[in-house]
């Protein structure tokens, strides 16, 4: 992660104060599976949409939408 930090000019962000609040992303890959790091203080995400087979419950068949949303 460090290198990660130095990446992404981390301690320059936070010495502006920014913190990332407020701030919505999108995933759009293979789908979601239920983890509790990708939750909100309800358990919930913020939105689902299958693209492919129109099921409204989080689902991700292999993994990988999971996975990259984790990171």
């Amino acid at each position: 992660m460090n290198h990660v930090a130095s990446a992404i000019n981390l301690n320059y962000a936070i010495r502006q104060g920014l913190t990332g609040r407020g701030i919505g992303i999108a995933v759009m890959d293979t789908g979601i599976g239920y983890h509790p790091d990708l939750t909100d203080k309800d358990g919930c995400f913020a939105g689902f949409f299958d693209t492919v087979n129109g099921r409204s419950n989080y689902y991700d068949d292999n993994g990988h939408g999971t996975h990259i949303a984790c990171f």
